[in-house]
């Protein structure tokens, strides 16, 4: 593959959002190259959930997106508008105030948009593999570019969460409902970037997260931004400099064999500092099977990635005199009766799995029986953790 053929993706070492983008921008053509004056700029932030990066580094850093803004209104752009869809059903808007980048945006010059609050359209897929039509925030159609700027994040359902995982967003709550999976969730993400056309990515690595992510984990100083017009290109390297094989996220597998993006570090071209400049380990996200209560007994059997995660929240407190069964998965096995004070029967499988076998739950009352309902279950899981 010729260098001209190859994807171009900049990586930026330094601790000022506002340099950071400005350099970013330099290495690939300079702003100009992305916008014309008066254009209409929609940056895809992650404002995930309404807490500011310095308690939870989850979502964009509002210093970042601040600097996004603030350097393609100094292009010409006649607005800039963030927006985003919170997780779990929590309001975009207290997402946007709690997260601080409300603040950070309009002081930039730019405008917030809550995808929750937008009319939406309707987009056919061509070649799709999940969605035939996809329901999008009116937004993406009323400006002249996209700017995706996601955070630096492992995740114990995507491994990563970079660029890719990003357009995620764009679905509405119940949308995203039906496909928070492994394997679901990246063919749904494949069917995303067929439609929408996201003009530059921008990784915020400044403090990224590492461990239990997305929402888990904990704060890793990177100082690093990762930028670019192919978002699979962008990813792979994001990924890489997080210590992880590029490949094995299951969003870049799939956008690479469909086309959407190259991944192959030989077919991707880095400017500014190297890989090995910035590359650090990153503590990964792993899902734990057992509860971290020795008085709660987990009985599991057919656990998908949808419900897993959630075993160690059941039950959010439990109390030391008191013994707890967790019913989760289709085939659950319930072999004798219950020795249990309480039983939190997890998802639609593990509900199933406790009717199938309610003759060894007889001796406990109804009101200790506790039904989380969903496939995942993620309404009752945001209110653990939000």
């Amino acid at each position: 593959m010729g260098k001209e053929d190859r994807s171009v993706v900049a990586l930026v070492k330094g601790s000022n959002p506002r340099d950071s983008i400005e350099e970013a921008f330099q290495w690939l053509g300079g702003v100009g190259s992305f916008i014309r004056p008066g254009d209409r700029v929609l940056i895809k932030a992650n404002a995930a959930a309404p807490v500011p990066p310095s308690v939870r580094p989850e979502v964009t850093d509002p210093e970042l997106i601040a600097a996004v803004v603030g350097v393609l209104k100094d292009a010409g752009a006649s607005k800039v508008i963030v927006g985003d869809d919170a997780i779990w059903h929590v309001k975009t808007r207290d997402s946007f105030k709690g997260s601080g980048m409300e603040e950070a945006v309009l002081k930039a010059g730019g405008e917030v948009c809550c995808f929750d609050e937008q009319p939406r359209v309707i987009e056919s897929v061509p070649n799709c593999s999940v969605f035939d039509k996809i329901s999008l925030p009116r937004i993406v159609k009323e400006v002249d570019r996209i700017v995706n700027v996601p955070k630096m994040k492992t995740s114990f359902i995507a491994v990563v969460t970079l660029g890719v995982k990003n357009h995620f967003g764009y679905l509405s709550f119940e949308d995203r409902l039906k496909f928070h999976r492994m394997a679901d969730l990246a063919y749904v993400l494949s069917d995303i970037l067929k439609i929408i056309k996201t003009d530059l990515t921008i990784i915020d690595g400044i403090v990224a997260m590492e461990g239990y992510g997305p929402h888990g984990g904990t704060a890793k100083r990177m100082d690093t931004v990762v930028a670019g017009r192919d978002v699979v290109a962008v990813d792979a390297v994001a990924t890489t400099i997080m210590g992880i094989d590029p490949f094995e996220p299951p969003s870049t597998q799939v956008a690479a064999v469909e086309g959407l993006g190259k991944a192959n570090l030989s077919d991707i071209e880095v400017v500014g500092v190297s890989i090995d400049e910035v590359k650090q380990h990153f503590e990964r996200a792993f899902i734990k099977y057992v509860s971290p209560h020795p008085n709660v007994r987990v009985i599991a059997g057919g656990i998908c990635p949808g419900c897993a995660p959630r075993i160690v929240a059941a039950p959010p407190e439990p109390e030391p005199n008191r013994k707890y069964a967790v019913i989760i998965g289709s085939r659950a096995p319930i072999l004798r009766p219950l020795d249990a004070d309480e039983v939190w029967c997890i998802g639609r499988c593990g509900i199933e799995s406790a009717q199938t076998s309610k003759k060894f739950l007889r001796g406990i009352a109804k009101e200790n029986v506790k039904i989380i309902p969903g496939c995942p279950p993620l309404r009752w899981y945001a209110k653990q953790v939000i």
